[in-house]
């Protein structure tokens, strides 16, 4: 039963960050996922170490200074004692080799060292308790009462987390973020000893963080409007004269009627098939925006059609987050056409992560193309009641809850 409640814990908690839009109301942060490892520092023997995941959220305060919000859920492990802990804390980034925007154009870039410190609150829940010489402490769990030696409880208490790390830029939109630490905490019994030391914990992490991509905007050309300069006109004086007229018959010409001129029929607007992207990227550059007006010009010329947006992947990262990157892909293409004028609904978006490949993915060439998104004209009353063969089993099973899907 414990291991299914960290297990819901831990599912819940990669969900809510990884599902986390960063929308335009909220341009200034960006969201991810550390996983690392602890190592207690407790009453009792710590030789052993446990794992922590925490989702975060970043936003900048200053070209120098970010603050972080994060919650996560953990584990306190030895061959003595394992406290399950969640904790909850908001804590300032100071990056002193830092001055405005970071480059983040090609891949490793930029690595931005920073220290962190911050304040939280720490809920601990002692799970086992096993001292060979303590004939009290059989493995038993929460079964066993409370002592003047053990105290098995749930409690809150205080923790301020300190330590250093490392962001280094994948790309545009992604970064990997290295911590390691000290957490204290205003506890002492976390490993269910009560002495007189203040327990605490080691922690070591790796993040994955996804920036907040650029909408992609299409300029718009401002013809200025000058006044029209004021010219004073002289009147001159109106002289009557008389004036003799000779009226002379002319010759009568028919006027020449041209010939009709052939009428040339311009074709219908014809729509593009695909456009790729770089690796691990989302953004949609020069050539992707011609491609979103050759689109936008086909959906004005038929009215009655919508289209359908099918973001892939290649075979590279694991199935989530490609399921995530194909659906972004599509949704900034979908933003570009809407404004280019058209509406929302006449545009879906699917994400079939790398299930449908276009090349070889054990080449370059092959996963260059696998990178794309589609375009599909389609009937309006398709988009509006959806199609079932927009629903792979990759979709159902491991996107649909990451919003990979969406109409």
């Amino acid at each position: 039963m414990k291991v299914k409640v960290n297990f819901i814990v831990l599912i819940v908690l990669v969900a809510i960050a990884t599902s986390l839009q960063a929308q335009d109301q909220y341009p200034q942060f960006e969201r991810g996922v550390y996983f690392g490892g602890t190592l207690g520092d407790t009453n009792l023997a710590d030789d052993r170490s446990s794992w922590m995941v925490r989702p975060f959220i970043n936003h900048r305060i200053s070209d120098k200074l970010d603050g972080e919000f994060a919650l996560g859920v953990g584990m306190l492990n030895s061959t003595e004692y394992r406290t399950r802990v969640i904790p909850v804390d908001y804590s300032l980034n100071f990056h002193p080799f830092r001055s405005g925007d970071i480059d983040r154009s090609s891949m490793f870039r930029s690595a931005d060292v920073f220290a962190y410190a911050g304040l939280g609150l720490l809920n601990y829940h002692h799970t086992r308790i096993l001292r060979p010489d303590d004939p009290l402490t059989v493995d038993a769990g929460k079964t066993i009462s409370n002592t003047e030696h053990w105290t098995l409880d749930k409690n809150w208490v205080a923790q301020a987390p300190v330590g250093i790390g490392t962001r280094i830029s994948v790309e545009s939109l992604t970064s990997f973020i290295v911590k390691f630490g000290y957490t204290f905490t205003n506890s002492k019994s976390l490993s269910a000893n009560p002495l007189d030391k203040k327990e605490g914990y080691w922690s070591a992490s790796i993040g994955l963080s996804l920036g907040r991509s650029a909408r992609t905007s299409v300029p718009m050309e401002i013809i200025p409007v000058y006044p029209e300069p004021i010219v004073e006109v002289e009147v001159p004086e109106v002289v009557e004269e008389v004036v003799e007229v000779e009226i002379v018959e002319e010759e009568v010409v028919e006027p020449v009627v041209p010939e009709p001129e052939e009428i040339v029929e311009i074709p219908a607007p014809l729509m593009p098939s695909m456009f790729n992207f770089a690796l691990l990227s989302a953004e949609v550059d020069d050539e992707g925006v011609a491609e979103l007006r050759e689109i936008a010009t086909y959906l004005e010329y038929y009215s009655d059609r919508g289209v359908v947006l099918t973001g892939h992947t290649d075979s590279t990262g694991v199935d989530q987050l490609n399921a995530v990157l194909g659906y972004q892909r599509a949704w900034n293409m979908k933003e570009g056409l809407i404004e280019l004028g058209i509406e929302s609904d006449r545009v879906a978006i699917v994400s079939q992560a790398y299930r449908q490949p276009l090349g070889d993915n054990s080449t370059e060439e092959g996963r260059r193309l696998n990178r794309r998104v589609e375009f599909e004209s389609v009937n309006l009353e398709e988009i509006a009641g959806g199609r079932p063969d927009w629903v792979s089993s990759l979709i159902a099973e491991d996107a649909i809850e990451f919003g990979a899907v969406a109409v």
